[in-house]
């Protein structure tokens, strides 16, 4: 059996083992082989505090309040601090891979990772941090510029859902949150501090992290620094070392919570992100060419003030606001000549919403939120002595209110409609100013069936507004190419709708176990897609390229995820993902879907000793669905090993020790799309120690 054929084949056997197990918990609930479901609670057992159960956590993305994901319409994931920790990620990629419908792109250099939702990728997902948006997008310079230990959760609503977030939410949103200090504090204790320190083989990383946190009465804080020293990464194989992946990161966090009152909070924190390291113009790729590499200094920093109101006594008035200013500048000086370039790009945003809650019968309530949001964004750049016009000096400007209702009928019925209106103007310099508006609706129900069976449907509509690089560049591209400004592109729009069904039962087969199955069917119709139309003019003998609105595709697919805390301290969870994509206008498969993907995972808690010990597998099928002229992408199947100790007695308490292996076979792969094989096996330690007193 050659390796296509056997990597296809242990995908389908893939397929096989997660729609049987779905397929067996789906018969065993509904022949009611269990007791009515019991919410999760701190009074778990030590097997049960350790999982990292799917529902465990709230979501609040999805309707910017905080709510059980079993009662949200849409689909969406929250990973958790422990997860974070556990596979001691490198960046985000390590712990968005092994969730349904999302993956990283253009890796395996960190800089340039991109999101993909559903095979939506770029400006097209929105990413936050808390609520903050993070809109640079330019060229091939990535855009997750953000330190994964500094986070406690990560929330990943999949399809649209501009009806909230606006523009850029045409796939879906990743919301980041970063920790507290409270995440860190005992009950009673007042300050306290951390060490960890970390170390990867794949690319020789050194990681270094401490942390000081407190309170008092009326105040909290934290700071917190991290360090990264990394050598080029080593590829998969023999694929050998990727040139120009070195890069030193040092990155930091610090927050300060005044308690103003019983009630009242105001938040002051700041986040900064430094990177260094000689790459590639674009990162996704390799080059010996000096005049395509360059020294990059990203820097990042995010200032956020907030204030929240929340008077249990008064249901009228739940308030949030915060105001918020990114500024993200980068230095580049070319290998070649040393010619420098400068790209600056700031965000200055604000929102103000608050929650009321209702009823005006016994029978129905309500819980109405409704926004105010602002933001602006501004790029200037230069080249050499000059204006750099393929990042054009401009601003944009955005305005938005939004309203949304949760409405909970009888118990068993949870409606939530919801519609926003977006403003949006860009005025670049020199050039005519664009404005124009959009009207985002959604609308979700989730019926309780029974007390373990729910069933959800959700429609919501997402669209992107064009962005500076779309509507005002200009200039060489490469000698005999150039880019033609459109400042009349349209909006891209999506329509999505999403089926599924949800089922959540305790003592399945067993007295402690729990189980967890969600399935749904998604369908999404995008209109207006901007892409660049390629043409030669005879006249300049040149190859020109304009932004234009030239597609309209319709993405498809099916999205399963199953959980299964089976016996005491085991833990079983898989799940898959088939998307398929085609675009309406030449009858054509989209380039950027994924492939099939399945994940299977075991994990058991030795309490005794608090000793976790797993394994996940991600099997990815062949992509053959690809345009004419695309190139197919084989399927592979990696292993990822892990284990945790966390011991609760003396001085010991505190301490985690943490090892992995990731890519366990020293598998060589490439993911779809992308023009570099992923990083090899890659062993990984961590330690740290947390004291409060």
């Amino acid at each position: 059996m050659d390796n296509r054929s056997q990597s296809l084949w242990c995908a389908r056997q893939g397929w096989v083992v997660i729609l049987s197990l779905g397929l067996t918990g789906v018969a065993c609930s509904l022949l009611g082989w269990a007791q009515d479901v019991r919410q999760a609670s701190p009074g778990r057992t030590a097997s049960e505090d350790a999982s990292t159960f799917v529902f465990k956590e709230l979501a609040v993305t999805a309707t910017k309040t905080p709510r059980d994901p079993l009662t949200t319409p849409g689909e969406g994931n929250v990973i958790s601090r422990d997860d974070i920790e556990r596979t001691q990620a490198h960046s985000l990629e390590d712990v968005l891979r092994y969730q349904p419908g999302i993956d990283v792109q253009n890796g395996p250099r960190r800089i340039g990772e991109l999101p993909v939702i559903r095979g939506l990728t770029g400006p097209r997902v929105l990413t936050t941090v808390d609520g903050v948006r993070l809109n640079f997008q330019s060229a091939h310079r990535g855009r997750l510029f953000v330190e994964p230990d500094a986070l406690k959760q990560i929330e990943v609503v999949r399809g649209p859902n501009s009806a909230l977030w606006g523009s850029g939410a045409l796939g879906g949103v990743v919301a980041l949150t970063t920790k507290d200090p409270g995440d860190y504090l005992e009950p009673g204790a007042s300050s306290g501090g951390a060490i960890r320190f970390g170390y990867q083989d794949v690319n020789n990383e050194y990681r270094w992290s401490p942390t000081l946190f407190g309170r008092s009465a009326f105040m909290e804080f934290l700071a917190s620094f991290t360090g990264r020293r990394a050598s080029d990464i080593r590829l998969g194989g023999d694929a050998g070392t990727l040139a120009n992946s070195s890069e030193d990161i040092d990155s930091g966090l610090g927050k300060l919570i005044w308690h103003l009152s019983r009630f009242d909070d105001l938040t002051l924190s700041v986040q900064g992100f430094r990177e260094d390291g000689r790459v590639p113009t674009n990162p996704g790729v390799t080059t010996t060419d000096p005049s395509a590499i360059v020294d990059r200094i990203t820097r990042q920093f995010t200032y956020r003030v907030g204030y929240t109101r929340h008077n249990p006594d008064n249901p009228y008035v739940n308030l949030a606001a915060f105001f918020y200013y990114t500024p993200l500048d980068i230095e580049e000086k070319r290998l070649s000549d040393a010619q420098p370039a400068q790209t600056d790009y700031n965000t200055l945003g604000a929102e103000l919403r608050n929650s009321s809650q209702f009823h005006l019968a016994p029978w129905h309530q309500h819980r109405v939120t409704y926004g105010l949001e602002w933001y602006r964004d501004a790029q200037d750049a230069s080249q050499g002595t000059g204006t750099n016009t393929l990042f054009p000096n401009a601003e944009a400007t955005n305005l938005a209110l939004y309203l949304q209702d949760e409405l909970t009928l009888w118990e068993r019925i949870f409606l939530i409609p919801a519609f926003r209106w977006d403003r949006f103007e860009n005025n670049p310099v020199g050039q005519k100013r664009v404005t124009d508006s959009k009207v985002s609706p959604k609308v979700g129900v989730v019926l309780k069936v029974t007390d373990f069976l729910y069933v959800e449907t959700n429609y919501g509509e997402g669209f992107r507004a064009p962005n500076f690089g779309e509507l005002f560049i200009a200039g060489t591209h490469f000698p005999g190419a150039v880019f033609v400004p459109n400042p009349d592109l349209k909006p891209e729009k999506s329509k999505n709708i999403d089926v599924g069904i949800r089922i959540r039962r305790d003592h399945l087969l067993f007295a402690q176990d729990r189980f967890l199955l969600r399935g749904a069917y998604f369908r999404n119709s995008l209109d207006d897609f901007i892409d660049f139309d390629v043409r030669f003019d005879p006249q300049t003998r040149q190859l020109v390229f304009r932004p234009v609105n030239i597609q309209d595709a319709r993405i498809q697919g099916y999205e399963a995820e199953m959980q299964w805390d089976f016996y005491p301290g085991f833990e079983f969870l898989a799940n898959y993902t088939e998307t398929r994509g085609d675009d309406q206008t030449n009858h054509q498969p989209l380039a950027t879907i994924p492939p099939r993907k399945g994940v299977v995972g075991l994990s058991y808690l030795y309490a005794s000793w608090a000793l976790t010990v797993g394994g996940r597998m991600q099997i990815v099928d062949d992509q053959n669905r690809v345009p004419q002229g695309t190139s197919r992408t084989g399927g592979y199947t990696v292993y990822d090993l892990y284990a945790s100790w966390q011991p609760s007695l003396g001085l010991l308490k505190g301490l985690r020790v943490d090892f992995g292996i990731d890519n366990l076979t020293d598998k060589e792969y490439r993911r779809h799309l992308a023009s570099l094989p992923e990083a090899g096996i890659n062993p990984k330690a961590s330690l740290s120690y947390t004291r409060s007193w």
